[in-house]
């Protein structure tokens, strides 16, 4: 198997098969969802406990503690963050430059 060295989302996208968009929403995903596995340990909180403030199911905090990205919509990466005092900052940076 071929190794290779991933330099960005939009390398790491083609190499997939995805578009760049798809891309970036799976990274915007992943980060998300590393912030909330973050939270949910530093605070000592149950999936169940989690869904609960959020009002996602218990099933879906699981999906997002295993990072499960092709199930999970940002909208409830979003709730789950909020419910958890948190609340995501968007950038936006030019492709161009």
């Amino acid at each position: 198997m071929k190794k290779h060295i991933i330099k960005n989302t939009k390398e790491l996208g083609k190499l997939l098969g995805l578009s760049e968009a798809d891309a970036i929403e799976a990274e915007i995903k992943s980060d998300m969802m590393g912030k909330i596995r973050e939270l949910i340990t530093k605070e000592g909180l149950t999936h169940q406990e989690v869904a609960d403030r959020s009002g996602v199911g218990r099933t879906v905090i699981t999906q997002i503690v295993n990072c499960s990205i092709q199930r999970i919509t940002i909208d409830r990466l979003i709730r789950v963050l909020v419910s958890l005092d948190t609340h995501p900052v968007i950038k936006y940076k030019n492709l161009a430059s």
